[in-house]
C-alpha cells in the first residue's frame, strides 16, 4: 500500500490558528487517519511543528510494519541484512524470553552479512537483556555479556544515530548497572533527536527508575504524544507506571501499567508493577492474579525469579519492589 499526507494551516485575520493533518491510501484514496489542530495566531509556527510530530508519529509505525510484510514475502535465499533485522523486530516488541531467541537467530543472519552493522548489534543487546532478566545460573553472566558486547559495539560504530544509541544505551544501564553512563548516551540520544518516540520512551524508564520522575513522565508523554500506534507505546507506559509508583500514586502506577499489559500482555515488567502497587493498595487478590500470569508467562518463574528481576534495577528501587513483595503473604519466600 502506498500513501501520502496532507497538512494545511490557515488563520482568520485576527482570529484563531487552525490546521489539519491527514493521511490518505494513495492507491484507493481511502480516508486513513486525521487530525484538526487550534490555536492562537501568534502560535501559529508551533502549531505546524505539532501538525509535523504527528505526522511522522501516525506515519512511523505503519511504514516499518509494511516494511516487514514486505520482507515476509521475500524468498529466504534473496534476504539482506536489512531484511533480517526487520524480520527480527516483531519477536523484539514482544519483550519476552521466549521471543528473544527467534530474534537472535534472525539477528545473527544480518550480522554474517554485516559484521558492523550498528543496529543489528543494537537489537541484540536488547535481545540478550531479554533473555537476561530471568536467567539463572552460568545463563545469566553468558546472556549478561553477550547484551553489553553488542551494546558496546552499536555505541562505537552508531554512536550518532538516535535509533542505535537508545537500546544500546538502556541495556548498558539495566544489565550492565552502569546508571550514569546508560544515562548519558540517552541524553546524547535525545539531544541528536528529540522527536524520536524510542529515545524517549527509553530514557522514560531509566529516568523513573532513578527517580526522577516526574522527567520520565515528561519524556513518557511525549513519546505516547509523538508515536500513539507505535508497537512499542508499552514502555513509556510502563515508564509511567513506575513514575507514578515511586511518587505513591498507587492507583495510577496501577491504570498504566494495565494499559501496559493491554499493549503487550506478555511484558512481565508491565506485571511486575501492576503487582507492586496492587500490594501496597491492599489488593492481594490482583497480586495474586499477576504472580500467577506471570508463572504461565516465564518458565520456572517463582519467587526467586521475581527476586533478581528486580536485581536489575537500581538498588534504591529493586530495594522497595522487594519490601513491598516480602510484605505481602504469597511472597514470603522473598
Amino acid at each position: 500500500m502506498t500513501s501520502a499526507s496532507v497538512t494545511c494551516s490557515k488563520a482568520a485575520y485576527g482570529g484563531p490558528a487552525t490546521g489539519c493533518a491527514s493521511r490518505v491510501d494513495a492507491a484507493t484514496a481511502a480516508h486513513l487517519w486525521a487530525q484538526n489542530y487550534d490555536g492562537a495566531l501568534e502560535d501559529v509556527f508551533d502549531m505546524q511543528d505539532r501538525i509535523t510530530e504527528s505526522v511522522v508519529g501516525a506515519l512511523q509505525p505503519t511504514l516499518r510494519q509494511a516494511e516487514i510484510e514486505r520482507t515476509r514475502r521475500k524468498s529466504p535465499a534473496s534476504l539482506d541484512a536489512y531484511d533480517y533485522l526487520l524480520r527480527a523486530l516483531p519477536h523484539i516488541w514482544a519483550n519476552t524470553v521466549t521471543e528473544a531467541p527467534k530474534a537472535l537467530t534472525l539477528l545473527e543472519e544480518a550480522l554474517r552479512l554485516d559484521p558492523d552493522y550498528a543496529q543489528v548489534h543494537s537489537q541484540m543487546a536488547l535481545a540478550y537483556g531479554q533473555i537476561f532478566r530471568s536467567a539463572i545460573g552460568d545463563a545469566r553472566e553468558t546472556t549478561r555479556s553477550l547484551g553489553l558486547m553488542h551494546a558496546r559495539r552499536a555505541l562505537a560504530v552508531g554512536g550518532d544515530d538516535s535509533a542505535v544509541l537508545a537500546p544500546a544505551a538502556y541495556m548498558v544501564a539495566i544489565i550492565g548497572q552502569d546508571w550514569a553512563g546508560g544515562r548519558a548516551a540517552l541524553d546524547k540520544a535525545v539531544a541528536l533527536n528529540s522527536n524520536s518516540a524510542a529515545a524517549l520512551m527509553f530514557r522514560s524508564n531509566v529516568l523513573a527508575m532513578l527517580g526522577e520522575a516526574q522527567a520520565a513522565i515528561a519524556d513518557a508523554e511525549k513519546a505516547l504524544r509523538l508515536s500513539p500506534l507505535d508497537p512499542t507505546s508499552f514502555l513509556p507506559q510502563v515508564g509511567m507506571a513506575i513514575a507514578k509508583f515511586s511518587l505513591g500514586k498507587n492507583e495510577e502506577a496501577a491504570n498504566w501499567a494495565r494499559k501496559a499489559i493491554e499493549n503487550n500482555p506478555r511484558y512481565p515488567i508491565s506485571r511486575i508493577m501492576l503487582m507492586a502497587a496492587e500490594c501496597r493498595r491492599g489488593n492481594r487478590a490482583e497480586a495474586k492474579l499477576q504472580f500467577r500470569e506471570l508463572e504461565a508467562i516465564i518458565p520456572g518463574f517463582g519467587p526467586t525469579t521475581l527476586a533478581r528481576m528486580c536485581e536489575v534495577y537500581p538498588p534504591e528501587l529493586g530495594r522497595v519492589l522487594l519490601e513491598t513483595f516480602r510484605n505481602d503473604e504469597f511472597l514470603t519466600l522473598l
